[in-house]
């Protein structure tokens, strides 16, 4: 509440030293000016404080949603020889339990990137350069990088980034009541099924990435609007 009386106090008084000016004498050019000047930085600082009023809102409204995700599906994973960003990764897709089976994993970094990664295991190297999503007669191909290695069996990886991680995981959320066939394509290719726990564990990665993504964005926004009020403020404050 006590924003909100702010916002409208100082939206008064501008309108009152506007009112107020245009008693008495006529003013000066300059004076008309200044005046005109400080009334249009009062307006703006209202729209900012009211903006910021709601920028903070929204996000308190998110930031349990996302911390409840964390706490209840999620782990934190950084090696810290290899990696410079670690990743918030759903339990149930940790490499250490998947290791030996086809399967997608996504997860999130530290600097908000949502990634999927592609798994196959095979008697021969795969060496993929893209993937098909199918549900049906609707599907979805896309194009990543490539990484293989030998260890008791040849172990491909997939790895899409950004907007195709994103398009990939909207696909499987779109369909995620039917069966989704998911093809490896490279020298050869692999195919296998979703299961419906994978299909869960890749939708919740998909939701906290998304509300993440919309933390930050509202984070900056509000060090931006209090920015934008700090200015406005000491321009009134200070106009002589």
């Amino acid at each position: 509440m006590g924003q909100k009386y702010k916002v409208n106090i100082v939206l008064l008084c501008a309108i009152g030293f506007l009112v107020l000016g245009g008693c008495g004498k006529r003013p000066s050019k300059v004076e008309q000016l200044r005046r005109e000047k400080y009334v249009a930085d009062s307006v703006a600082l209202v729209a900012q404080q009211q903006s910021l009023i709601y920028y903070q809102s929204t996000l308190d409204s998110l930031l349990p949603q996302a911390q409840a995700f964390l706490n209840d599906r999620f782990c934190y994973e950084k090696n810290e020889t290899y990696e410079d960003y670690g990743h918030y990764v759903h339990r149930r897709l940790r490499t250490r339990y998947n290791a030996e089976r086809n399967y997608v994993q996504t997860y999130i970094t530290d600097d908000f990137r949502i990634l999927v990664k592609l798994y196959s295991v095979g008697s021969r190297p795969l060496n993929p350069t893209q993937v098909t999503f199918s549900s049906g007669e609707q599907y979805n191909v896309f194009t990543g990088s490539s990484h293989s290695f030998e260890q008791e069996q040849w172990h491909d990886i997939l790895t899409l980034e950004d907007t195709s991680a994103t398009a990939a995981l909207h696909f499987i959320d779109i369909y995620r009541s039917e069966p989704i066939i998911v093809r490896m394509q490279g020298k050869t290719s692999r195919t296998f099924r979703l299961s419906d726990r994978d299909k869960e564990a890749l939708l919740d990665t998909y939701q906290l990435g998304c509300l993440m993504r919309d933390i930050h964005q509202l984070e900056k926004q509000i060090k931006q609007t209090n920015l934008e009020i700090q200015k406005y403020e000491h321009r009134i404050n200070h106009r002589t």
